[in-house]
């Protein structure tokens, strides 16, 4: 078993390693992103997010910045003050969304012109691309939102214009 297992795993869920797959998919990654012109990376809080960017931070000569927003942990809870009537698993995903909304502004804020790479796990990811999806109007975009996948988001200010869903040769699945 993998010290990483998340079935397994007895500690704060911030701190879960990745498990061998995780690495093999950063490092795949990493090959496919190393000849992009990157200006900075982002990691949610949980260092299987950081460690899969290492790859590619190391290819770079990067440092990763912490961003909260883009955390599991951060953003898949009920908020604060959330009405208990609602179903409180249900009514996540719109919070982690927003979360993760105010957070690919702040980047969009910080680098206008640059190309960045923002990498956290669970379901924020999938959630944010729901978002954008309807709230941009976006179309071509895969249907099927799963955890694992990666995506390049195009802006213009604060409109998305675009979201492609990225795939390397050789990725492990």
């Amino acid at each position: 078993m993998d010290a990483g297992d998340r079935k397994q795993w007895q500690g704060d869920q911030n701190e879960r390693p990745l498990v061998e797959f995780g690495r093999q998919q950063a490092r795949a990654q990493a090959d496919a992103l190393s000849g992009e012109s990157i200006d900075a990376l982002y990691s949610g809080p949980s260092l299987r997010a950081r460690q899969t960017l290492e790859p590619l931070a190391d290819s770079l000569g990067l440092e990763i910045e912490i961003l909260d927003g883009i955390g599991d942990d951060e953003t898949w809870h009920v908020p604060d003050g959330w009405d208990h009537e609602y179903d409180r698993g249900a009514n996540v995903a719109p919070h982690a969304a927003g979360m993760a909304m105010a957070a690919l502004w702040d980047i969009q804020l910080e680098h206008p012109d640059g190309h960045v790479v923002a990498c956290s796990h669970g379901h924020v990811i999938p959630a944010l691309i729901s978002f954008l999806i309807a709230a941009h109007g976006l179309e071509g975009v895969p249907g099927e939102l799963t955890r694992g996948q990666w995506y390049r988001i195009q802006m213009d200010g604060g409109d998305v214009v675009a979201i492609e869903l990225l795939e390397a040769a050789e990725f492990p699945s």
